[in-house]
């Protein structure tokens, strides 16, 4: 038979408030072997407002850039005999993955 792991067990409640107390496994340490005295309450926190977000966001490379250009100017050559399709009722077929908006 196979034997399951299983997860090492949760501190107590009184283990988790006193963490010296708490016993030691092997997740305690990092990667290279010292313990973080950091607590999450102690990391130091910057919320960003939409202004510093839309900048950020702004410095990132749009993903596909030239293959996307591609598309568009494939697509805008082609608009009015689209738009002619459509007006005469036609009907057009999305298929693929992701969103059909």
């Amino acid at each position: 038979k196979k034997k399951l792991r299983t997860n090492p067990p949760s501190p107590t409640l009184e283990e988790a408030k006193t963490p010296e107390k708490a016993k030691k496994t092997k997740h305690d340490t990092t990667p290279l072997g010292k313990k973080s005295s950091m607590l999450v309450g102690d990391m130091p926190r910057h919320v960003l407002n939409g202004r510093e977000l839309t900048e950020l966001l702004g410095k990132l490379p749009a993903p596909h850039f030239n293959e996307r250009q591609t598309i568009h100017a494939n697509l805008t050559k082609s608009h009015a005999t689209w738009r002619s399709l459509l007006l005469s009722g036609f009907s057009v077929v999305l298929y693929g993955f992701g969103s059909k908006r």
